[in-house]
């Protein structure tokens, strides 16, 4: 289901066809394996910069440089249960918080990305 904003908010600029987060990794093979667990196919470019891709959005995964800071990524599905569901045994030993319903009418799990300084938060629109 797309969003929409009041008018004003997004300009009559170029349009934007697509934004993917680049995330730093201490491990790319393990951030993307952990991806791979929730339905990503990863792309592999070498010298540990992969790409993961699943219904057509994607997550950079690159090496991790000295001093990379912590970063947040919002994943909006139509179903986090299943989604959750398919991640299986790859959610354990990570730092993960069970879905909830938030007050702003989402509910969403929380899950650090292996080996990166990533905090992904899944959710989905709640029925009204």
């Amino acid at each position: 289901m797309a969003r929409s904003f009041p008018s004003g908010i997004v300009g009559a600029m170029a349009k934007v066809l697509f934004l993917s987060p680049i995330v730093p990794s201490g491990d790319t093979n393990a951030s993307t394996r952990f991806l791979e667990s929730f339905g990503f196919a990863t792309k592999d470019y070498g010298g540990g910069y992969a790409i993961c891709e699943k219904d057509g959005l994607t997550i950079h995964i690159q090496p991790m440089g000295e001093g990379a800071g912590e970063m947040a990524v919002y994943l909006e599905v139509d179903d986090v249960e299943s989604l959750l569901a398919s991640a299986g045994s790859a959610l354990d030993g990570t730092k993960f918080k069970p879905p909830f319903d938030q007050p702003y009418g989402m509910r969403e799990f929380h899950v650090v990305i292996p080996e990166t300084k990533c905090l992904l938060l899944v959710g989905q629109v709640l029925p009204s």
